[in-house]
């Protein structure tokens, strides 16, 4: 009996150890994302779905209002990886920044462009402002394409200005202090019910993007290797909640947007859709998509000249992810 009892005592010391070894074996990596929209939400579900966890990461999402704010942190070490715009992350590498984009996990434009109420063509915004995150972002990029595509001239037609994510443009758009902006779902629906009009439907442009991307600080990335190669894994699982999981996935994202899903099914549903089909399953970024941004920034950036879709991107880690069954797996 003693024995007996010295076993199970032996073995419960043993299952506490092991426990708290886990625990504190446990990496945290702190991974911001870029605004409070859909399409940045994939960190922050795959973190409350547990599947950083599951790879052995203690992940802490870390909100930030834009893309510029966020590349300072990275720069500085007080976040260790990202996920943010393709282009403003190509123009940081380009400017000389020791970062480097590992996935690009979707490669296409999901945004439309809405304008006020009283605004229902091209020609009606000339002399009006449209709303961006903040010079040099995703947002900044997207919205010259869409007035480009508009016929119009950014800045000599139209002004551009600063006023942060798509939350603070919409509630702008909506107050009509400004006349335009690019919104993504759910908020486009919302942007419809109520008399916002959508001038030109992104998604449906045939426009090579790289619309979302991971990077790393290239120091961190060598040091840290296997920590980041585990962050893929529970975020690469992640990306297969979105194409397995409708249900887990809307709940996630009502709760991420803070959106109350029961009132807003709809919105979380259309979110859903755009964003699923938008999501890669193996992360690989658009080399075109890269090269069109490249074109961009060259009219502004020197820099940007002669430089390849290779040079800004470091691929090893997934491919080596790849190479080993693992993606596959997951969808058998």
């Amino acid at each position: 009996m003693k024995k007996t009892g010295f076993l199970v005592a032996l073995w419960t010391a043993s299952v506490l150890l092991f426990a708290n070894t886990s625990l504190s074996a446990a990496e945290k990596l702190f991974v911001g994302y870029a605004g409070m929209s859909a399409d940045l939400s994939h960190v922050w579900i795959a973190k409350e779905a547990g599947l950083f966890e599951k790879y052995g990461v203690d992940v802490v999402p870390i909100y930030f209002s834009g893309g510029r704010p966020l590349m300072q942190a990275l720069l500085a070490g007080d976040i260790q990886l990202a996920a943010t715009g393709g282009i403003t992350s190509v123009r940081a590498i380009v400017a000389g920044a020791e970062l480097i984009i590992i996935a690009g996990y979707m490669n296409k434009l999901t945004y439309t462009f809405f304008t006020s109420k009283d605004i229902t063509r091209a020609e009606q915004l000339k002399g009006k402002a449209v709303a961006i995150s903040g010079f040099g972002t995703s947002s900044h990029a997207v919205t010259v394409l869409a007035l480009k595509k508009l016929g119009l001239v950014p800045v000599k037609d139209v002004a551009i200005v600063q006023i942060g994510d798509q939350t603070a443009r919409f509630a702008a758009l909506q107050a009509n202090s400004i006349q335009g902006a690019i919104i993504t779902p759910p908020l486009t629906l919302l942007a419809r019910n109520r008399g916002l009009n959508p001038l030109i439907d992104l998604t449906q442009a045939g426009i090579p993007w790289l619309q979302e991307v991971i990077i790393a600080n290239n120091s961190m990335l060598r040091k840290r290797r296997d920590v980041v190669k585990s962050f893929m894994k529970g975020f690469i699982d992640g990306l297969k909640l979105w194409h397995t999981n409708k249900d887990k996935t809307t709940e996630l994202l009502a709760k991420f947007m803070r959106i109350d899903i029961k009132a807003n099914r709809e919105s979380i549903n259309e979110a859903y859709e755009y964003m699923k089909d938008a999501t890669e399953k193996k992360p690989y970024p658009t080399f075109d998509g890269i090269k069109l941004q490249l074109d961009m920034i060259a009219e502004t950036d020197a820099k940007a000249k002669g430089v390849r879709p290779e040079q800004v991107v470091d691929l090893k880690l997934l491919q080596e992810i790849d190479n080993s069954g693992f993606i596959d797996a997951l969808y058998k």
